[in-house]
């Protein structure tokens, strides 16, 4: 821990306002690549292994979104806890199959964590 900590290249600053604020480069690395960036800013978090699902500041205020549809993820995990049927919800918010399965998985890896 110590030559980590004596080594610079391990760690990064997480503001430009707070050069201080020191954290280990490793660790918040991996956070970091599901983020998109415009203008030197992040813009949006496509989530790993969550590749139809978006959150966006700038759409649905921030929740989680199928991308194509800008409908919610929880929105389709409750009607399918409802209804549980794949194809009755794919037909009512005319998205995908996909889409469906992609905001089930999504929730469902929100609910385990």
């Amino acid at each position: 821990m110590i030559e980590a900590l004596e080594n610079s290249e391990s760690l990064i600053s997480l503001s430009p306002r707070r050069a201080g604020q020191m954290v280990f480069r490793e660790v918040v690395s991996s956070s970091l690549k599901d983020l998109e960036y415009e203008n030197g800013e992040v813009v949006r978090w496509r989530p790993k292994d969550h590749r139809l699902v978006v959150l966006d500041p700038d759409r649905a205020f921030g929740e989680s979104i199928l991308d194509r549809s800008a409908v919610s993820t929880s929105v389709i995990s409750d009607e399918l806890s409802v209804f549980g049927d794949e194809r009755y919800i794919a037909r009512a918010y005319d998205i995908s199959l996909a889409d469906v399965r992609a905001a089930r998985r999504f929730e469902a890896s929100l609910a385990r964590r």
